[in-house]
């Protein structure tokens, strides 16, 4: 009774091959010139350092409360600029230092 079952699955996938899935959709930007695109990305830019410089201050004392494990002498950066530095890179997507190094020298 299986045999039988499996027999005409098996005959179901080769009469009936699945389609693969439909492509994602590549739709054109919204923007119909590049200064409307370029003024919308800096817009966004200004508000986003908008909230960071307003949250800033009180993150930079929270994180420099965390006691740094670290010997002394061979840090070269504080633990607070380092935890900074790793929560943004995260915030934007960031997935390595070397992109991010290679995104902030971009002129």
């Amino acid at each position: 009774m299986q045999k039988k079952a499996l027999r005409a699955n098996a005959l179901h996938a080769a009469l009936f091959p699945q389609c693969p899935p439909p492509a994602l959709p590549n739709p054109c930007s919204s923007y119909r010139t590049w200064d409307e695109e370029q003024q919308a990305r800096e817009q966004a830019v200004t508000e986003q350092m908008r909230v960071l410089r307003a949250q800033l201050p009180g993150l930079l004392v929270d994180l420099a409360r965390i006691p740094d494990p670290r010997q002394p002498r061979k840090c070269r950066h504080r633990l607070p600029v380092l935890l900074l530095y790793g929560l943004l890179m995260f915030v934007f997507q960031i997935a390595s230092r070397r992109e991010a190094n290679r995104s902030l020298t971009r002129p």
